[in-house]
């Protein structure tokens, strides 16, 4: 279960300092700039997601796999009927 939650946690942090700082935001940055943009996400993803634990601590993992299982429905299945389209 860690070994998901660290490959979510470094996937999402070097797409974000990638693709979105070095691609859209700032195209001109360096390496070094990318690589602090990832430190810095890296560190506030974790504290949300401690956070987000510890608020939701009582919940029934059964809901809480539903509802991620629903987020991730929404947010792919209409980008993947789009390119079937």
């Amino acid at each position: 279960m860690i070994g998901t939650s660290i490959g979510l946690l470094i996937s999402s942090t070097t797409s974000l300092a990638h693709d979105f700082w070095g691609g859209i935001l700032r195209p001109e940055s360096s390496e070094r700039e990318r690589v602090l943009v990832t430190k810095i996400a890296t560190v506030i993803f974790t504290v949300f997601a401690v956070l987000l634990g510890w608020w939701l601590k009582h919940e029934n993992v059964a809901v809480l796999v539903g509802l991620c299982f629903g987020i991730s429905g929404s947010t792919f299945a209409p980008a993947l009927v789009a390119c079937i389209w």
